[in-house]
């Protein structure tokens, strides 16, 4: 998928461009063995939480005013576990940075919106170390 987004933050231009892409994947016996036929929404639980779930990657070029940065994220999220995994690096004339993210949420059994979360986010980069808590 790609991604094309112009805006302005602080008085300058910012102009993105990105690919993406999104991947299932499903390490269970039963996948194996089932096929095309397998129903994906109708199946026990997994022992561990992680043999099903979705991968994702970005990579990003983006100009702030007349400032090039890179960006690239890597991803994973259990749903079983409602748990999302994601690290990232941006790479910049003047700032670069790696971080690690890792949230979890716990959906309502009565509705579909996210009843309970928690999240951490480390980013380790030219500003110094920052810790974000949700």
């Amino acid at each position: 998928m790609g991604t094309l987004n112009m805006s302005i933050q602080s008085g300058q231009p910012v102009f993105l461009l990105g690919i993406s892409s999104n991947k299932s994947f499903d390490y269970t016996p039963e996948a194996a063995t089932r096929g095309a036929a397998y129903d994906r929404t109708m199946r026990p639980p997994t022992r561990t939480g992680l043999e099903v779930g979705q991968r994702s990657w970005s990579i990003s070029a983006m100009m702030v005013g007349p400032i090039p940065v890179l960006l690239g994220e890597y991803g994973f999220v259990f749903p079983e576990l409602g748990v999302q995994l994601k690290s990232s690096l941006r790479l910049s004339v003047r700032k670069y940075g790696a971080g690690f993210a890792a949230f979890w949420t716990a959906k309502s059994r009565n509705t579909t919106d996210n009843a309970n979360s928690v999240g951490a986010e480390v980013e380790i980069g030219s500003d110094g170390v920052s810790l974000s808590l949700e």
